[in-house]
């Protein structure tokens, strides 16, 4: 039942990281998802699970709700030329009538996580909204989604992973980590495909289940500690019905993090996290449109936050987060259903402790609206779509509980 109630209300959307949430969770959104060596609650299972020693026996359910707007504004040649795709002229791509298009949408994320501590050791799981798109817009961008019934105009995608974590501290005080990870996944949309047509799947979900697996790394000394975390790629079903649209499996990209925490005080501690997500490692992300992907690179993330136990009841939390956009100039147009444009994230938030048991956290990100616009200079899609520009604004609030046990 809990995992039916996630798939109908978690939606991740775009999120500095491509098409994945930078961080769940209230504390982690605080700190803009700095982390991997500063372990604070029990949604660490998913960021790193080596550091999950450091916690308590807890349980933490959250519930975010995210605004997301969207804009794009549609242009491109009349008569596009292009000898390579299709010889020497086609009448234009794109919807001449569509013009400046915006969508706005509330979503829904909620995600809960338990850990469970021994000596020298710990076992946690957890159910989290991670990953997705949501767009849709008033009108096709395209004169063929015009043709085929007012489609070619959105595109929804969600995922739900659900991590087993263990971890196991070493004598040397070294902790070792380990998480299997399950995935379910649904798409649906009427987008263009490939083919110069648009998806025949008649904008109906279909499901996908997917696995991948964690190995992480963690030490603390008395004011520093480190962290480390290699994420595999999530292997995914195909998306049968989404064939003319999808070329391969919607697979998601491996990842690796790297991070150190900092206390300069006992009331302080700062942390810096480093991320590298391999975009063009998958051939879905990775190849151009024309060739059946989205065209997207590779990213490098940078991630600073700092924690302030003002008091025995309070702790203060902000960050700030900065990676450049996955979609390159030349694959804006292609991308314009499914924006992946947000770059720099700052985040805000705070926790309280209302009994020895029991606390509460709220936390606030603003992801800075960035604009992305096509060249022109890429496959037949950037060729008709030169000019077109896209926009993506995003704002976050988080209310989390805490039980300990």
């Amino acid at each position: 039942m809990l995992l039916a109630c996630l798939l109908l209300l978690a939606s991740a959307a775009c999120a500095t990281e491509g098409n994945q949430l930078a961080s769940v969770g209230a504390v982690q959104r605080g700190m803009a998802g700095a982390g991997v060596a500063f372990p604070q609650d029990a949604t660490w299972i998913r960021l790193n699970p080596a550091s999950i020693v450091d916690l308590d026996r807890r349980i933490d359910l959250s519930l975010e709700c995210m605004y997301l707007r969207a804009t794009t504004d549609v242009t491109g040649p009349f008569i596009l030329t292009s000898f390579e795709f299709t010889g020497p002229a086609l009448i234009s791509l794109v919807n001449p009538f569509a013009g400046s298009m915006r969508d706005e949408s509330y979503i829904l994320i909620p995600s809960v996580a338990l850990v469970w501590p021994w000596e020298n050791s710990a076992l946690g799981v957890g159910v989290f909204g991670v990953r997705g798109n949501r767009v849709d817009f008033p009108r096709p961008r395209t004169n063929v989604g015009v043709w085929t019934g007012n489609a070619d105009r959105r595109f929804q995608y969600e995922v739900v992973e659900i991590p087993v974590s263990y971890a196991y501290r070493l004598r040397s005080g070294w902790s070792l980590g380990v998480s299997a990870v399950g995935v379910v996944g649904r798409l649906r949309s009427d987008s263009l495909t490939r083919f110069v047509t648009t998806a025949g799947a008649g904008y109906e979900w279909e499901y996908a289940l997917g696995a991948g697996f964690k190995l992480a790394l963690y030490k603390r000394w008395d004011r520093w500690s480190v962290g480390a975390v290699y994420s595999s790629r999530q292997w995914m079903q195909r998306f049968d019905e989404y064939r003319d649209l999808l070329r391969f499996n919607y697979d998601h990209p491996q990842t690796v993090e790297l991070g150190a925490a900092y206390r300069p005080t006992p009331r302080w501690t700062v942390a810096l996290d480093y991320k590298y997500v391999d975009w063009s490692g998958v051939a879905q992300s990775g190849k151009t449109t024309i060739r059946g992907g989205l065209g997207w690179r590779d990213q490098h993330i940078v991630k600073l936050g700092a924690a302030y136990e003002l008091n025995e009841r309070w702790t203060l939390r902000g960050g700030v987060a900065y990676g450049k956009s996955p979609i390159p100039r030349e694959q804006v147009f292609s991308n314009v259903v499914f924006p992946g444009n947000t770059e720099l994230h700052l985040g805000l938030g705070a926790s309280y402790r209302i009994a020895p048991r029991h606390e509460i956290h709220v936390a606030y990100q603003h992801a800075f609206e960035k604009e992305l616009t096509d060249n022109g200079q890429g496959d037949l899609f950037s060729l008709g779509g030169g000019g077109t520009s896209t926009t993506l604004e995003e704002d976050s609030l988080v209310v989390q509980y805490t039980y300990r046990f």
